[in-house]
């Protein structure tokens, strides 16, 4: 399976369908008004409705989900980042998540179902390694069915060490 996504965007915008890209903008066009739209502070992404030149297909489709600091092991060469856990929700989409935010992940998959932009689900995590995903329904529903018992021991067992 192939996705859609919006191009050169601060946003990773995810889609199965194209026109879900395009209703997500509308979307925000009529929930937030002209006003919102041209404000200076609102991102470029936004703005337009795009065409066909600003979609782009991709064969694979990912987020980074990261809360608190980072801690960094002495080990790790610099700028290297820490160890992710992989989480191969689908065999074209992961989402990737920091040992020590393991169990907040779980709390905040739940919300997502409740982030329903047009046909998008919005993913919004304010950290350093990204912050604003939206993934279509198939993504959301693999990420929620996801058995998170082997990555929550491995957290436990970190913390006892």
């Amino acid at each position: 399976m192939v996705f859609y996504k919006l191009k050169d965007t601060s946003a990773a915008v995810y889609s199965r369908k194209l026109n879900d890209i395009v209703d997500l903008i509308k979307y925000y066009h009529v929930r937030e008004g002209e006003a919102f739209i041209n404000h200076p502070s609102t991102k470029s992404w936004v703005k337009k409705i795009p065409g066909n030149s600003d979609i782009e297909l991709v064969q694979y489709g990912s987020f980074m989900y990261h809360v608190g600091d980072v801690s960094l092991p002495t080990t790790q060469s610099e700028g290297e980042l820490p160890d992710f856990e992989e989480l191969q929700v689908l065999p074209d989409f992961t989402v990737y998540i920091s040992p020590q935010s393991v169990y907040d992940f779980r709390d905040f998959r739940d919300a997502i179902s409740t982030k329903k932009r047009g046909n998008l689900f919005k993913v919004q995590v304010n950290h350093l390694f990204g912050g604003l995903t939206f993934i279509p329904e198939d993504v959301l529903a693999a990420v929620l069915d996801f058995d998170l018992v082997d990555i929550l021991q491995k957290a436990d067992d970190l913390r006892r060490q």
